[in-house]
């Protein structure tokens, strides 16, 4: 992405100001480079992944975001509501309240993929920790670990990944292009 002369890597810019001429940034990454008149400087090599390609319609792919003390009726109602996957925005390296394990489950049971990522600006998801709730809780359930991704963006992965593939086969997709 090119914004106020800077380039930046589509994978990692964000959205940092509402207001400021500098409103892109990709904290953690930096920019790509910048451009000066005519003049592109590249600081960096881009990492580009093999395109997806892309089915007819995309499906409905819901955020769930986490936080202390969130119910986990947001879960069953994202899904009661026609979500055929699920993002969830995880604290720290990938963790959610505790009595988020069953819905999450539920949802796994039934089919519907489930990613978590970080709400944090940098770092990747991790499984550090080992408690109800942590990332390895989770992927024990069969969540995907969506490393380097924010949720807007895994959200955009997973529906292009739905749209042509059966449910079983997003999980490993997801794997080779997603995680660490």
């Amino acid at each position: 992405m090119v914004f106020n002369e800077s380039l930046f890597a589509a994978r990692h810019v964000r959205k940092v100001s509402t207001y400021q001429v500098q409103g892109f940034d990709s904290p953690g990454y930096g920019k790509l480079g910048y451009v000066d008149g005519s003049r592109v400087h590249l600081a960096q090599a881009v990492r580009r992944p093999a395109p997806l390609p892309l089915g007819e319609m995309l499906p409905q792919v819901a955020i769930v975001p986490a936080y202390l003390d969130a119910s986990s009726t947001m879960i069953d109602a994202a899904i009661s509501g026609g979500a055929e996957g699920l993002v969830i925005e995880g604290l720290g390296r990938g963790h959610v309240p505790p009595s988020w394990l069953d819905a999450i489950g539920r949802a796994a049971q039934v089919g519907i993929p489930v990613l978590v990522v970080s709400s944090c600006y940098q770092g990747p998801v991790h499984p550090s920790y080992e408690f109800p709730g942590s990332l390895a809780s989770l992927e024990e359930r069969g969540v995907i670990a969506a490393t380097d991704l924010s949720a807007r963006k895994a959200r955009l992965a997973l529906a292009v990944m739905l749209s042509i593939e059966a449910t079983e086969d997003v999980s490993t997709r997801m794997k080779q292009a997603y995680v660490a």
